[in-house]
């Protein structure tokens, strides 16, 4: 089981999920695999989470959904950072949500066991051809509640006009039956009513209540306290997507070198899929800019405040920022290394790692 939380707003997009994975049969797990996926397109940028099974034909879901977006083989050995276009042109958002849903069906529709329930959530933003009206999209990917439908994958939307009917916002969780009952969400959503036009404050509570689901389920339980966050502000004010991590304590990697071992604090980054960028999971240590195309940066310290545009805005993708933060990382550390060869701690104590 696994927590997901998606907030939407008139000005920005904010998904938060944990980071804990069910263990596979055999005992392993993939110590950098999330529940998070940063997707841009054509005319539209998303952040995708899911709940249900952890691993689809022997990998993890969350690179699952990179391959399938981008036309990949999910089986082939997937390292490190690719600055090229994929294999078939990316699809904007509407397609590539009814591509997941299709590859979903065909890969249960066939399999002896049936499926247990699984739920994808895509939000984020499009816009038309110049880039100059844009709007909120949400998409939730899920098949049926009793056995008999659970090999059929449906969308499902919110209503039109939810910003007017939710009094300016419209808030999502997956999976439908987690550790928090029907009377602690409305509590959540009380309390978000009044703060939900401030991302800091928002991310905040959310973080807060997956936190609340992983003590109720105690230290092994379905959910996590160390989170992921997704911020998507509306990107003709602000073209950048800001992915977070929040662990609970401090979370530490080990260099190994010949002379010996280095301990920093760390934090891990979420799968990313561009039309000229396909970046794996990693586990990053201070800050790392890349180019050209869509930019990405790793950034040591607090999130940076969002710089105003002059003039026109720029194309939303070919100028999109990503930046991967974490609020222990501290400033003045700027060297990422490669996941070959920064691992985590063997030592799952204290949530560092997923379980």
């Amino acid at each position: 089981m696994t927590l997901v939380f998606t907030l939407l707003t008139p000005h920005y997009v904010l998904q938060v999920s944990d980071r804990r994975l069910t263990r596979r049969p055999d005992g392993a797990i993939h110590p950098l695999a999330n529940k998070s996926v940063i997707y841009a397109t054509r005319r539209g940028v998303a952040a995708i989470g899911y709940s249900g099974l952890a691993y689809f034909k022997g990998v993890p879901t969350d690179t699952w959904i990179a391959c399938a977006l981008a036309g990949e083989d999910p089986q082939s050995d997937h390292d490190g950072l690719r600055m090229s276009s994929p294999p078939t042109p990316l699809p904007d958002l509407g397609q590539s949500v009814e591509r997941l849903r299709s590859q979903c069906e065909g890969l249960f529709g066939t399999a002896r066991k049936l499926p247990d329930r699984q739920q994808f959530t895509v939000a984020g933003w499009q816009w038309n051809r110049s880039g100059r009206r844009m709007r909120p999209v949400f998409w939730n990917i899920e098949n049926g509640e009793p056995s008999a439908e659970r090999r059929t994958f449906t969308t499902v939307s919110p209503p039109r006009h939810w910003h007017v009917q939710q009094g300016g916002y419209y808030l999502s969780w997956i999976p439908d039956l987690n550790p928090l009952c029907g009377d602690e969400i409305q509590r959540l959503m009380q309390l978000l009513a009044p703060v939900a036009s401030s991302p800091v404050v928002s991310n905040t509570l959310l973080i807060r209540a997956i936190r609340y689901a992983a003590q109720k389920g105690g230290l092994h339980g379905p959910v996590g306290p160390d989170c992921m966050s997704i911020y998507l502000p509306k990107p003709s004010k602000e073209p950048r997507v800001v992915a977070c991590y929040f662990p609970l304590v401090e979370s530490r990697a080990v260099l190994q070198s010949s002379a010996g071992q280095v301990i920093l604090p760390s934090a891990y980054s979420p799968w990313v899929v561009t039309p000229s960028l396909f970046q794996v999971p990693s586990l990053v240590v201070g800050g790392f800019h890349l180019g050209p195309g869509p930019e990405m940066r790793w950034l040591s310290g607090p999130i940076p405040p969002p710089q105003p545009l002059a003039g026109s805005p720029p194309d939303p993708v070919t100028n999109l920022d990503i930046v991967i933060a974490s609020p222990f990382v501290p400033q003045g550390v700027a060297v990422r290394f490669a996941s070959t060869t920064l691992r985590p701690p063997s030592d799952p104590s204290g949530g560092r790692s997923p379980e």
